[in-house]
């Protein structure tokens, strides 16, 4: 393993432990402030993509056209749960 492996797997390491804390932190403070915990599952959703993205763009890592499309969905996801978010609800 070379050393710029090595830095990239202690980058994407420390991104992942730091998601999950700030995610368990978001929580407690959405739970605190009554916020719906879907605000707190779109922000766990939207790590992965944006993890390939960067790789991409600075690592200069392959995308396989399977990493594309699920990047696409899960990003699709997360801003369709966005816009819902400000529409009124029926009853």
């Amino acid at each position: 393993m070379n050393v710029v492996n090595l830095v990239h797997l202690v980058i994407r390491s420390v991104n992942f432990f730091m998601l999950a804390f700030l995610i368990i932190w978001a929580s407690y403070y959405a739970i605190k402030a009554d916020i719906n915990f879907g605000i707190v599952s779109s922000a766990i959703c939207i790590g992965t993509p944006l993890n390939c993205i960067f790789s991409y763009i600075f690592w200069k890592e392959k995308m396989n056209p399977r990493m594309i499309i699920g990047t696409v969905l899960i990003l699709g996801g997360v801003i369709m749960v966005a816009l819902a978010k400000g529409a009124p609800q029926s009853s």
